[in-house]
């Protein structure tokens, strides 16, 4: 394990060096991509590295049930993946940069808070449905069933629930915009409409719905050059959500308290460990999967049933094509051998598709897309107090994706498409009627 430990210790000091350079050179999101990516495959390869030193930070039962299977061998190659993931996203991020770069242009058209009534509306909406529907207490009981029922109980209506999670991060720079322009009524009002689905999804223990509307917080400081010492805004935040959501897990159920060995201090950390090892270990499992060829490459077949999935609001095509004529049922096997319960990583989800050409495939894309993203995300933070939809909707779908490395590439598509959809259609619909009402 000595030579494992000296790899882990030399690709976190690399990736450091990659995060604070990318940081002093405003790349943000590519800086916030690479530290999420990093901390959930390098923290789990290192509690497995120093087991007898850091095995406090998650339960032993747990730790003896990610043991399975896996060894130095697999552990080496998930380093090897993880260091050509690193270079190749750095290297492409900045050969795409100077060519995709955007000059800042002044926005054509400026909107007032009043603009997103529709948005704000339909977050309402999906609040109260889901309250009276109970769509967060049936939420809460998938966690509480554990292994068995894994998602079935949150179907039909209660999936509005999810809905209104993807439109939360929206009310992030409305209720920003209202603080600063000390519009305390307005802020009241928003904050007002966005209730319901914040106590539902507290209720479900969901804690990752609250991250985009968290990391665009924290992208809006680090992108708002009048903002100075950032670190002094960032670090507080970060550390009082990590807290809160630690607390928010330990709050699901008793199951969880007894299977986690939940208890004093550890609540508030053991759960954010378990994830960061949950995530790491699902990776270096499919990497076992691989060598020993019990795996078949989907090629992207799981990414495109996600995408027809999410394509129809409250209609799963994909679904519907796998029950129906059996397509995707292949990809479908394969990913939930894998993962059935989620925590599947970029980088596992890219050796679904392409096996060990996934993290060359990953890294260059991850650094092109980067490349064409921080430019046009300096200019819609630049022209935030306008809001512009287009610069809005930018925001929101970065914060929105950023947050699902640990979620894989499939899922980030897919909220990345339901969320497009949630916010143009209202919009649109709004924009008709008015233009109707005009002539």
């Amino acid at each position: 394990m000595i030579e494992i430990q000296m790899y882990v210790v030399g690709l976190t000091i690399l990736s450091f060096l990659v995060v604070v350079f990318s940081y002093r050179h405003g790349s943000y999101a590519f800086c916030l991509f690479i530290a999420l990516a990093m901390v959930y495959e390098l923290s789990g390869l290192a509690i497995r590295a120093w087991t007898e030193s850091l095995v406090f930070l998650i339960p032993s039962m747990r730790l003896y049930t990610y043991g399975s299977g896996i060894t130095e061998v697999t552990l080496q190659l998930h380093l090897l993946h993880v260091a050509i993931f690193l270079l190749l996203a750095t290297a492409s991020y900045y050969v795409a940069v100077p060519i995709f770069s955007a000059r800042i242009r002044p926005p054509t058209k400026f909107r007032s808070v009043q603009s997103y009534w529709p948005l704000l509306s339909l977050l309402l909406l999906f609040g109260v449905l889901s309250v009276l529907t109970g769509a967060g207490l049936a939420r809460r009981a998938d966690y509480e069933l554990g292994s068995a029922g894994y998602g079935s109980t949150v179907t039909g209506i209660h999936s509005v629930i999810f809905h209104g999670r993807s439109l939360l991060v929206v009310a992030a720079p409305l209720l920003l915009l209202s603080f600063r322009q000390k519009r305390w009524w307005l802020f009241g009002c928003i904050s007002i409409l966005a209730l319901p689905i914040v106590e539902q999804l507290f209720v479900a223990g969901r804690r990752q719905a609250f991250v985009p509307f968290v990391l665009f917080l924290i992208l809006y400081f680090l992108y708002t050059p009048t903002i100075k010492r950032k670190l002094l805004f960032l670090v507080p935040l970060t550390m009082a959500f990590i807290v809160a959501t630690g607390a928010m897990f330990a709050a699901r159920a008793d199951y969880y308290k007894e299977a986690y060995a939940l208890a004093g201090a550890t609540q508030f950390y053991r759960p954010v460990f378990q994830e960061l090892m949950a995530v790491s270990t699902i990776s270096s499992a499919t990497i076992v999967e691989l060598e020993n060829k019990a795996l078949t490459l989907t090629y992207g077949g799981h990414l495109v049933r996600a995408f027809l999935d999410s394509a129809i609001p409250f209609f799963k095509l994909g679904d519907y094509l796998r029950a129906s004529i059996g397509l995707f049922a292949k990809s479908d096997l394969e990913l939930d051998q894998i993962a059935p319960y989620g925590a599947l990583s970029m980088l596992a989800d890219s050796f679904l598709s392409f096996g060990h050409l996934g993290s060359v495939i990953l890294g260059i894309s991850a650094g092109l897309l980067f490349g064409w993203v921080n430019p046009r995300l300096q200019q819609a933070y630049s022209n935030l107090a306008a809001l512009n939809f287009y610069d809005v909707w930018l925001a929101c779908l970065v914060a929105t994706i950023l947050v699902n490395y640990r979620s894989g590439i499939g899922d980030a598509f897919a909220l990345g498409i339901k969320f497009t959809i949630l916010y143009w259609v209202p919009i649109a619909v709004a924009s008709i009627f008015r233009y109707r009402a005009n002539r």
